[in-house]
């Protein structure tokens, strides 16, 4: 299955991901539910992370359809929910199992939008830790007026720094300055962001 980085997801895996996501969440109207099925979809994947092999042998070429189908059912009928179930049997009968990972990113990412809530990508060269992750998160809500689910990524080829993602806008600053330097900047960026051209021009670097 592909990388959990939905950044760098091929145009048509990212395309068929939306989809399927997509159409789970339309028969998931209920929060409650929904949740659940984002938890129990993100606990699925965390299975394939620890066990490589079965990860490999659900997409494996080699197999048929109806081999696939029967590997789905003999592991998770009966042991996930019917709706979850439904979904992973609709992608084998479709031998689409590849589509199974960024289409559970998806399903969280578009949870979060139904739910008002505004998420933002961080990567940096190491880490966030805890505290340094809060004050980040705490920061880029207060300038965005919403609240965000912040998500970490790691890029060890960075020199340093931080890259901020916000929907399609993509804000550098400085970790190396205080986490007030970095609200300023960022809080600056975004308004230069959303004013028109014709006032950028005035405004000082």
């Amino acid at each position: 299955m592909p990388s959990s980085d939905d950044t760098v997801m091929q145009p048509r895996l990212a395309g068929l991901a939306n989809t399927y996501a997509q159409a789970l969440l339309d028969n998931a109207p209920d929060p409650a539910q929904a949740e659940e099925l984002a938890e129990e979809l993100d606990a699925i994947v965390q299975m394939l992370d620890e066990r490589e092999a079965f990860d490999t042998l659900l997409t494996r070429a080699m197999l048929s359809k109806e081999q696939r189908e029967g590997l789905v059912e003999r592991v998770f009928a009966g042991r996930v929910s019917e709706l979850t179930e439904a979904f992973i049997t609709v992608l084998a009968r479709r031998d689409r199992l590849d589509v199974f990972r960024p289409a559970t990113i998806r399903f969280r990412n578009l949870l979060n939008i139904r739910n008002g809530l505004l998420e933002v990508h961080a990567t940096t060269a190491t880490p966030l830790d805890p505290q340094r992750h809060a004050e980040i998160s705490k920061m880029i809500s207060e300038q965005l007026g919403s609240e965000v689910i912040l998500v970490d990524h790691v890029d060890p080829e960075m020199l340093g720094g931080v890259v901020i993602r916000v929907g399609d806008r993509v804000f550098n600053a400085s970790l190396s300055a205080s986490i007030e330097k970095l609200s300023n900047r960022l809080a600056r960026r975004i308004a230069l962001a959303a004013m028109p051209s014709t006032l950028k021009e005035d405004m000082p670097e």
